[in-house]
């Protein structure tokens, strides 16, 4: 009774340390609200370590199927349901990474103007007409 224990105790120790390539490996992005006031900050945008938890995902789906232990069953879909939360994780926050640094790189980007507050950004880095305008008229006072 005490082995079994054990041993189910270290299983499930090992899918917890095992699990979440993007919780250890992505670097989420600054968040969205300080995006026009940060020149730059670094996050990760490569979708490998949420790939790797999505193929890891899918083979404790795998292996609960195809196993008849009960208990080899729920380890399988715990280990599952982590590898999956953490492949959320990382696509979520690549993506959002990915549409930081495109707001980085696009050519209409304006930082804020120290001491008239942050210029609206629309998505992807585009600037409204009268976004453009406001720097340019608070400068000419």
């Amino acid at each position: 009774m005490r082995t079994q224990f054990i041993f189910k105790f270290a299983v499930f120790l090992t899918l917890v340390a095992a699990s979440g390539c993007s919780w250890i490996f992505v670097k989420p992005p600054p968040p969205q609200d300080v995006w026009p006031r940060v020149g730059w900050a670094e996050c990760s945008d490569s979708k490998v370590a949420p790939v790797l938890d999505t193929i890891f995902a899918a083979s404790g789906v795998i292996g609960a199927v195809q196993t008849s232990d009960s208990t080899a069953r729920l380890s399988s879909l715990l280990g599952a349901g982590l590898w999956g939360l953490s492949a959320w994780y990382g696509y979520s926050n690549t993506a959002k990474c990915a549409e930081f640094q495109e707001l980085k790189h696009h050519s209409d980007w304006v930082p804020a103007v120290p001491g008239q507050g942050a210029v609206r950004v629309e998505r992807l880095g585009r600037l409204s007409e009268s976004d453009r305008a406001a720097p340019a008229a608070a400068s000419s006072r």
